[in-house]
């Protein structure tokens, strides 16, 4: 229990910059607390799967070459590449032949999303750490919250991503990809 501060003897000044403080120390419990709770819904269990473990979240694996064979099947434009940076990594690029007013020349290759070099996994797979931060409720007292570091993108996502960019229908990306 925190003592109470007898108000009446106080100077005016003195009790606004302490009602100012606790203000200011109540809106940071309450953005901690918020904090803690987006971090949680990064990793709450979806349709039961868990969503941190990557074996639940790679649903249909497909190579990545297969992938590409569908995407091109649907747009021959679309080239894949592999990541001199990533190895591991490459990406979606459309082999644009439109021309550039500015200098006359073909624009060429746009870098559309990336994939995994060798297998693509169905869905995006969170990568998550875990963090320390104050907790709200307990002072003097840490409590470790999950850290949504990025992801590795899925075959859906990808085609969501080219699909929203009109380089493929949704319907050809529906056939292709046996999405129902």
């Amino acid at each position: 229990m925190k003592p109470k501060t007898i108000r009446h003897i106080l100077p005016k000044e003195t009790i606004q910059r302490q009602d100012k403080m606790l203000e200011q120390h109540e809106a940071g419990v309450e953005r901690l607390k918020a904090k803690i709770a987006d971090a949680e819904s990064h990793v709450a269990a979806d349709a039961g799967a868990d969503v941190t473990s990557p074996g639940q979240q790679a649903g249909r694996v497909l190579c990545r070459q297969e992938v590409v064979r569908r995407l091109q099947a649907l747009n021959p434009n679309l080239i894949y590449e592999q990541s001199k940076e990533w190895p591991q990594f490459g990406g979606i690029y459309f082999n644009d032949r439109t021309v550039d007013p500015l200098t006359m020349k073909a624009i060429g290759k746009r870098h559309l999303c990336g994939i995994p070099h060798e297998i693509v996994s169905e869905f995006d797979i969170r990568l998550v750490l875990n963090e320390q931060v104050p907790d709200p409720t307990t002072v003097l007292h840490w409590r470790t919250v999950p850290k949504l570091e990025g992801h590795i993108p899925g075959y859906r996502s990808t085609i969501l991503k080219l699909v929203k960019g009109g380089f493929i229908s949704f319907e050809g990306a529906e056939r292709e990809f046996t999405i129902y």
